[in-house]
């Protein structure tokens, strides 16, 4: 059974719950968890805050929904020995900025292929990753997920699998990378560039595309060297 929470930051108390109990083996990789219903009434919140928090819980890895099957926990393997190897390399400031040259040479490609193969469920997935950037201006840590998010999908309208495999291994990495770049720039001009580049693949544009991901990417790695530099 779940605790019920305060009525205040609602979906952040869940989430909390949540990794709490997958801490102490209450819940298991490969675990289905209770229903939306049976959420409600345990945690005495309403349906819009379960959905939220699941979703959240969803874009950071933590769970996977299962269309007419529900929600699971993910399995993780070597979580906490890749965490740890995460820990070093995010106090490491030339492999944070080196990162973003490699992201620079192969996301350019990927953001170009994407806009040549996405599906309609890929324009989807993108948008819904840019309204949950508008929703939550508010949690750092959400908008870095829904960051993260977007150049995954954009891997994934690519067709790339071995791309989509190296921003999954070094998702919490990429989250660092993201956060730290975003500390001195509005959220408003985030969004405008993820919708420029969003808008590029829906109309399948394919060199504008391209064009775009360099100079956003570009950008983050100027502000996270100034940022790093000046700390």
């Amino acid at each position: 059974m779940m605790e019920r929470v305060k009525k205040t930051r609602l979906f952040e108390n869940i989430i909390q719950q949540f990794m709490q109990k997958i801490e102490n083996g209450e819940f298991k990789p490969g675990d289905k968890l209770p229903t939306e219903r049976e959420l409600v009434d345990q945690l005495g919140v309403s349906r819009s805050s379960i959905r939220e928090a699941l979703r959240a819980m969803e874009l950071t890895g933590l769970v996977e929904s299962k269309v007419g099957g529900g929600t699971f926990i993910k399995s993780i393997n070597m979580d906490k020995t890749f965490s740890n190897y995460v820990q070093m390399l995010t106090t490491d400031n030339k492999f944070l900025l080196d990162m973003f040259i490699v992201r620079i040479l192969l996301e350019t490609y990927s953001a170009r292929q994407a806009a040549k193969k996405r599906t309609e469920e890929h324009v989807a997935q993108l948008r819904h990753t840019i309204d949950l950037l508008k929703k939550e201006i508010s949690s750092p840590e959400i908008r870095a997920a829904a960051d993260s998010m977007f150049h995954n999908i954009i891997a994934q309208a690519a067709g790339n699998t071995a791309l989509v495999s190296v921003l999954s291994l070094g998702a919490e990495l990429l989250r660092s990378s993201i956060m730290i770049a975003n500390e001195y720039v509005t959220i408003m001009d985030i969004i405008s560039e993820h919708e420029a580049i969003f808008d590029a693949i829906e109309r399948k544009d394919e060199k504008n595309a391209e064009r775009l991901m360099r100079a956003h990417l570009k950008r983050a790695h100027d502000r996270t060297k100034f940022i790093l530099k000046h700390r």
